[in-house]
């Protein structure tokens, strides 16, 4: 989904009546396909790298100013989009630990889900028979962590943007993911998160 940021930049594209390639050549980037789907990547999704990004603004004749501010609203409004989203009715949930940044959700019997006490003592007996780490996940911030003896290690709040628990992500992207552990068997999961705009450090043209 487009910030506020990148849709300007975008409104800005189209008043000077530019296409995503005619961009890309004023750019002078080699690829002018890759760095085409880029900005158009931006535009729909708010992703781009910093380089990109600095010259595109340059080009397209975005100030620092409007910059500035655009990205201070779209931080603003995810950060009450997250707020909102961390109060809603929530399903307490395991998130069971196979590899490095691997982890696939199961659902917690309904005679655990008394209270947490009961949800932890499950956590800690999984996390111990199975011999992996176990996260609880309580609420959309609050995640409480377990070894893989059983012991209890923390509990953890969510920062805002980022989901409880463990997440991944593909290499270059925002989008997060889990596997899900069903009764047919497991299946990827994206998560739907209220993400700020992602400028990435810079790297080579491409």
């Amino acid at each position: 989904m487009g910030t506020r940021l990148s849709s300007h930049f975008r409104e800005r594209r189209l008043e000077l009546g530019l296409r995503p390639g005619h961009v890309a050549r004023l750019l002078g980037f080699k690829s002018l396909v890759g760095c085409a789907n880029q900005i158009i990547r931006f535009e729909e999704r708010g992703e781009i790298r910093w380089d990109l990004f600095v010259r595109l603004a340059k080009v397209l004749g975005i100030h620092g100013e409007t910059v500035e501010r655009l990205m201070d609203q779209d931080r603003r409004e995810n950060l009450e989009e997250w707020s909102k989203r961390a109060n809603e009715p929530f399903r307490p949930f395991l998130l069971i630990k196979y590899l490095t940044g691997v982890s696939a959700e199961l659902d917690l019997p309904d005679e655990a889900l008394n209270n947490q006490e009961s949800m932890e003592a499950f956590a800690s007996s999984l996390a111990e028979l199975r011999g992996k780490a176990v996260a609880l996940v309580l609420s959309h911030r609050i995640s409480v962590f377990f070894g893989d003896d059983g012991k209890k290690l923390c509990t953890h709040e969510a920062a805002p943007g980022d989901p409880p628990g463990a997440a991944m992500r593909l290499s270059g992207s925002t989008k997060l993911f889990r596997f899900n552990a069903g009764a047919d068997g497991q299946a990827l999961r994206p998560l739907v998160q209220p993400t700020p705009p992602s400028i990435k450090p810079k790297s080579a043209d491409e």
